[in-house]
């Protein structure tokens, strides 16, 4: 059961990820150059790919604002569990469905249903701006059913006005842990401009190649929302670590607690809470555990 946990979350959360930044024909759009004709382009839409580090979803009627999903490393209670104590990560995707078949002898009206939410479920609706995307929410929360640490899964898609409950993805996710592969970053700095169309990039200019890994408090330019939402823009890959656990007394040997790093060696760092997994209580407590780390390369330009 762990293994096939496991598996199921890797390829889960490759198949919704790189859906994100995924735009109908009729919307594609910059700032700076229309490829298409569009309507419904804002100044400085939201980034289609981001994240908070160790932080907690909250309740409520907006569960991505950004004012109340700061990192929560000293509000964590005991009711939350590992799911806080390790510093689990939130990871939001934006996309949108095809565009209608206005060819097609049923009339034009239907879409391919190839995009889903991160409930699984084809989604169908047609966009009518660039801005109306589906959103898909990752993180990890306690299952009010089974009391188990898991990925949760929360998701309002293009045209709802309402978040749906939370849904339990996988059961065993005490760990959740996002780096984002950025390209022409600095962290918590202005970006340099990108090249004009045309002109090689130079040093520091975007190429498309990722050439660091990021948590996403290194993305965020204090008092400056634009710059922020650029460096999200030049996210082009996700590094995915997780921490799985099994069933009470899975584990062969019960009293051990060994050091888990959900990200890699090469990531853990004494200082950052979410590159190596505490175990509580230290001393074990039977059951298996599995570290499971992949990286995602995002196809869709994330920058319009």
């Amino acid at each position: 059961q762990l293994r096939d946990n496991a598996r199921f979350a890797t390829d889960f959360i490759t198949r919704l990820s790189v859906q994100s930044g995924f735009k109908d024909v009729a919307f594609v759009d910059t700032v700076n150059q229309s490829l298409f004709s569009s309507t419904g382009v804002t100044v400085d839409p939201d980034p289609p790919i981001f994240g908070f580090n160790n932080a907690v979803l909250p309740t409520g009627t907006d569960p991505i604002g950004a004012a109340s999903n700061e990192s929560r490393d000293g509000n964590c209670t005991a009711a939350e569990g590992t799911a806080c104590a390790n510093g689990s990560d939130i990871l939001v995707m934006r996309y949108q469905t095809g565009s209608t078949n206005t060819d097609s002898a049923l009339g034009g009206l239907e879409v391919d249903n190839a995009m889903f939410n991160c409930a699984g479920v084809p989604q169908s609706n047609t966009p009518t701006s660039s801005t109306d995307v589906i959103e898909s929410i990752l993180f990890v929360g306690i299952s009010q059913t089974t009391k188990e640490p898991a990925l949760m899964c929360k998701y309002r898609n293009n045209a709802g006005t309402s978040w749906a409950p939370t849904t339990p993805l996988v059961e065993g996710v005490e760990s959740f842990q996002v780096l984002y592969g950025t390209d022409g970053v600095v962290p918590n700095t202005v970006p340099v401009a990108a090249a004009p169309l045309g002109t090689p990039p130079t040093a520091g200019q975007p190429d498309s190649i990722p050439e660091r890994y990021l948590r996403a408090d290194q993305l965020t330019v204090a008092g400056n929302a634009a710059a922020t939402n650029e460096n999200w823009r030049r996210v082009r890959s996700l590094r995915i670590g997780l921490i799985i656990r099994g069933a009470a007394g899975s584990a062969q040997d019960r009293n051990a607690a060994p050091a888990m790093t959900p990200l890699g060696p090469a990531f853990a760092v004494s200082t950052d809470k979410q590159s190596s997994f505490v175990q509580t209580p230290a001393t074990g407590d039977g059951r298996a555990r599995q570290v499971v780390t992949f990286t995602v390369y995002l196809h869709n330009y994330q920058g319009i």
